[in-house]
């Protein structure tokens, strides 16, 4: 059948800060103009947002800037690698987050049941674990790395990504490419042998060839930790950078208001949230129009990677229409990816059960199991910092 046309689109916009939302909701109004075919709105009430909708996009992050700041430093004083969803930091997002997102799923089930839910909120795996395990909702997680990764590989191939075909299998910023194809003939080795050439790769290349499989930016955390961490020294954290381009975003956008000036916000190109044009817009045209067409996405398991649990959440290879996307089975996986990735999950497994049970002895065990600690005892320290005995898993410092 062809592809469905759709004949307009609403997008809504929900927010708990009003005067800021107000600011970006006029700004995209503005931007959309007079179209009878796509209109804008906002609302801070959260089941007008949602009443009826065919597609909810959750993008949020709780605790704002000052959370993801701690995120990505606290680590640094047990000599780890700061980050938001890897290490010790990931593990604290997860605490703050989780119990936020489940709300945002029973609501969700409560307004919109049908929707198709695309969670892009890091820890995206663990929250999308957590949705899946408590509300009955439809979900799938969007991520640009592996779409970026494919560009990647075509252009040190010198082609069009059009023309380049990836087997994708792990799961979210665990992922690895195993099998390349330009224009019909397997050219894996090809890579291998260029390697050096992908600019995200700090794992040695050597390593990577003898894997035989290219891994996502954040294996780099795994498996060179150390160079990681000593990319991060002296430097400024990623989140009080955004948080001064937010700032400054917001007076641009107010003095932009303020005029008639047809020319969008000049503003808008220096955040670079590429993964917009990249993945979700695809996503939601594929998924409302039956437009079918391939996508790395993360689903639900349910036997797609054999050496995984059935209810695990796996970034893999799709064909998606407005059935939801058809994961495909990848073929021969390395045993070291195997490895690394069955760890992974069990962690990501762990942590989810100790935030929905308010388990401490779990998060400990969790905190064991994370690639990025390699002492019980140290595990221990740093969940006292992010979950003191006798406290709330909150995820900050105390």
């Amino acid at each position: 059948a062809p592809p469905r046309e759709v004949v307009s689109l609403e997008v809504v916009l929900h927010g708990r800060q009003a005067e800021k939302l107000d600011i970006v909701g006029r700004v995209c109004a503005r931007m959309v103009g007079a179209s009878d075919r796509l209109t804008v709105r906002w609302t801070t009430d959260l089941g007008a947002g949602l009443d009826g909708a065919d597609v909810v996009l959750i993008q949020v992050r709780v605790g704002g800037y000052r959370a993801r700041a701690f995120d990505e430093t606290f680590p640094h004083e047990f000599g780890l690698p700061g980050e938001e969803t890897m290490g010790p930091g990931g593990f604290a997002n997860s605490l703050r987050t989780v119990p936020v997102a489940v709300d945002l799923g029973r609501a969700i089930q409560q307004y919109a049941p049908r929707a198709w839910v695309l969670n892009l909120t890091n820890p995206s795996s663990v929250i999308q674990l957590a949705l899946q395990r408590t509300a009955a909702l439809r979900v799938i997680g969007v991520c640009d790395s592996p779409v970026s990764m494919h560009e990647g590989i075509a252009g040190i191939l010198g082609s069009d990504p059009s023309r380049v075909q990836v087997e994708y299998v792990g799961m979210h910023h665990f992922g690895w490419i195993t099998r390349v194809w330009y224009e019909g003939r397997e050219v894996m080795r090809e890579v291998l042998d260029r390697v050096e050439e992908l600019k995200w790769i700090t794992v040695p290349a050597d390593l990577v060839r003898a894997i035989g499989a290219v891994p996502h930016p954040y294996i780099n955390y795994v498996l060179a930790p150390q160079a990681m961490f000593q990319r991060q020294q002296g430097k400024r954290p990623r989140a009080e950078q955004l948080a001064d381009l937010e700032d400054e975003l917001l007076v641009e956008y107010k003095t932009w208001l303020a005029t008639n000036d047809p020319q969008s916000p000049a503003g808008l190109t220096r955040r670079r949230a590429v993964w917009y044009a990249k993945i979700i817009a695809p996503v939601i045209q594929h998924l409302l129009t039956d437009a079918r067409a391939a996508h790395i996405l993360n689903v639900l398991n349910r036997g797609t990677i054999p050496w995984l649990p059935e209810g695990a959440i796996v970034e893999v290879s799709t064909i998606l229409g407005s059935a939801g996307p058809r994961a495909s089975s990848p073929g021969a996986v390395p045993p070291d990816v195997i490895a690394l990735t069955q760890h992974n999950c069990a962690y990501e497994s762990m942590l989810v059960d100790a935030i929905l049970e308010e388990s401490r002895e779990k998060a400990w065990r969790a905190m064991a199991l994370n690639l990025l600690v390699r002492d019980a005892a140290q595990a221990k320290v740093l969940l006292d910092r992010i979950w003191p005995a006798g406290g709330a898993p909150t995820g900050e410092s105390p």
